[in-house]
């Protein structure tokens, strides 16, 4: 579950914390990897 979610969040959220909430598809995703990191 992390491995796969990890690497989509990393590209977003590394370049830029907007472009996760700029996406409605990897909100979600984004919040909870970033409260797992």
């Amino acid at each position: 579950q992390m491995i796969t979610i990890t690497p989509l969040l990393t590209k977003d959220d590394g370049m830029e914390g907007e472009d996760s909430e700029r996406r409605p598809h990897f909100p979600q995703f984004s919040y909870s990897a970033s409260g797992t990191a």
